[in-house]
């Protein structure tokens, strides 16, 4: 009579190669769980927690340069704070320089995107 298994088929294969060191540690630690090798193995696939490194790389000129920016628009920002707090009206030179430093920090916004995106590998 034919046994009937109550697992799931199973068609591929996943191939690794060892070193002498790890292969003793291998062995020693499916002989502790006393499981066959390909359970042993599915077990730590879909339950080991992986420690993953992410090594990311900026360009430190363009950090710099972005900061500088920053530094201006704040204090363009502040200056135009610094005359409204002072009871100036709203010319439209004050609404042109407003709208120019809203501009200058949404395209900061988008350079500093790019070079994120750039350092995680995001384009």
């Amino acid at each position: 009579m034919k046994k009937n298994y109550n697992t799931p088929k199973r068609k591929h294969y996943v191939k690794t190669m060892l070193s002498e060191e790890e292969r003793a540690d291998f062995d020693e630690r499916l002989a502790i769980t006393g499981l066959p090798q390909s359970e042993f193995i599915r077990q730590a696939i879909f339950t080991a927690q992986v420690k993953t490194t992410v090594e990311m790389e900026c360009n430190i000129e363009q950090l710099e340069r972005l900061i500088a920016e920053y530094g201006k628009i704040g204090s363009n920002l502040n200056q135009i704070a610094r005359y409204f707090n002072s009871g100036g009206t709203a010319t439209q030179h004050i609404i042109t320089d407003i709208r120019t430093a809203i501009l200058d920090l949404d395209d900061l916004k988008f350079d500093i995107l790019k070079i994120v995106g750039d350092a995680y590998g995001c384009h």
